[in-house]
């Protein structure tokens, strides 16, 4: 049965193990960039925020909104 990497990880020294978690936190974090959001979705976000600074007492807080959604859950 093939051990876990963790396990091999608590094994090495000190500044092994510091190197191995340093390049698995750095592939997360190149990876994390990769994941731009679409221009379709940045449109969307700003034609809402134009909205809003257009007319900023047309929204409504998130008090009023989740007790409107906990209302229609429960009808």
């Amino acid at each position: 049965m093939q051990k876990h990497p963790v396990e091999e990880i608590l094994k090495m020294s000190k500044v092994e193990s510091i190197n191995a978690v340093k390049t698995i936190w750095d592939s997360i974090e190149d990876e994390s960039q990769k994941s731009e959001i679409s221009d379709e979705l940045k449109s969307l976000l700003n034609h809402r925020i134009k909205s809003y600074e257009k007319n900023p007492e047309a929204v409504l807080s998130w008090k009023v909104v989740k007790a409107e959604f906990l209302s229609m859950r429960k009808k």
